[in-house]
């Protein structure tokens, strides 16, 4: 994800992962954030 105004937060929706908020990616399945699994950028 990315650190930007307006990235979406856990289980907020989406479509890519630069849609999401740090440490955050696009869940394939389910279109919404979920934790990438990293701690840091």
């Amino acid at each position: 994800g990315v650190d930007k105004a307006g990235c979406r937060y856990m289980f907020g929706g989406c479509s890519v992962n630069d849609d999401c908020c740090p440490r955050l990616g696009c869940h394939s399945l389910f279109s919404y954030c979920a934790w990438d699994l990293t701690f840091s950028d």
